[in-house]
């Protein structure tokens, strides 16, 4: 009988240590937050920032500028540097709405960063964001514009219509084609995001346009370039702004076709200051002869 009073003593210490210890780590907590502010620009704002595991069901809603929120995602991240995942769970807008992108990151320590993106601030009104979770994070009390991702396992989330995903590392490959913030790479290397980097390389497709200094090299006349822009409203061989907007920008060839026209630019002025120059000489042989008449007519 002793030995079993001292066994139920020891169970019951044992279950009072546990629920303590479990009480004490805050990433043990069943939680319920919610913060609301309003945003002061068009960017990423930081929303919580967490040392270790993180992670549950977060809801967004918000309406202004004519465009309404109203999204509903699970996210993860792990501890330490360790990848996290954003699921979409639920989405409606009204044109576009006025946060478009979700975003988790690490700074490959302990430190853990969970970023929305906001896409229109021109009449700024309330943003509402609550969240659930086991693993559920304080949200900042007052999240401010321009948040930087953490350097490692930076994950992006753009709101659509529909099921939508991002999980595990920052990279996917498909089908030969390398992607960073995507997972549908388009190209041998797809960036979703800002490239920065000290130098860009490009070999070129066609060649470079110093034939234009040939002497059998056709220059249009400045008339005609004027007819072309009334017309067309860009200039010639360089694309409209309704397809660059379309078809993006080819680095390689659009600065190609500005040389040429830094080039062609440059004849104009040498053919403009030999005018003027030819003008200079007819003016001070036209001088030379009002001075001879002058004085012809003084004597």
């Amino acid at each position: 009988m002793k030995k079993t009073l001292f066994t139920l003593v020891i169970a019951l210490l044992s279950c009072y240590s546990y629920a303590t210890n479990l009480k004490s780590k805050t990433y043990n907590r069943f939680a319920d937050v919610s913060v609301t502010f309003t945003p002061t620009a068009i960017g990423w704002y930081r929303i919580a920032t967490f040392g270790g595991l993180q992670g549950g069901t977060i809801q967004i809603a918000g309406s202004y500028d004519n465009r309404v929120t109203d999204v509903e995602f699970q996210y993860n991240i792990g501890g330490w540097g360790v990848s996290g995942s954003i699921q979409q769970t639920r989405y409606s807008s009204y044109n576009n709405g006025c946060v478009d992108q979700v975003r988790i990151s690490s700074d490959g320590l302990a430190n853990s960063y969970l970023d929305i993106h906001v896409s229109s601030a021109t009449v700024p009104g309330a943003i509402y964001i609550s969240g659930q979770g086991m693993n559920m994070p304080n949200f900042v009390a007052s999240p401010t514009i321009n948040a930087e991702a953490g350097s490692t396992d930076v994950n992006v989330l753009t709101l659509t219509h529909g099921f939508n995903s991002t999980k595990g590392a920052t990279f996917a490959v498909t089908s030969g084609n390398v992607g960073i913030g995507t997972s549908l790479p388009d190209a041998k290397l797809t960036v979703k995001g800002t490239i920065h980097t000290q130098e860009v390389k490009v070999d070129l497709q066609v060649p470079g346009p110093d034939y234009v200094f040939n002497d059998d090299y056709k220059l249009i006349t400045l008339a005609e370039i004027k007819d072309y822009i009334a017309k067309n409203h860009h200039l010639p061989e360089i694309p409209s702004a309704v397809q660059m907007e379309k078809e993006g920008l080819n680095l390689g060839d659009l600065n190609i076709r500005l040389l040429k026209k830094v080039e062609e630019l440059t004849l104009y002025l040498i053919e403009k200051d030999n005018q003027l120059m030819e003008q200079k000489k007819v003016n001070q042989s036209l001088q030379q002869q009002i001075d001879k008449l002058a004085k012809q007519i003084n004597k």
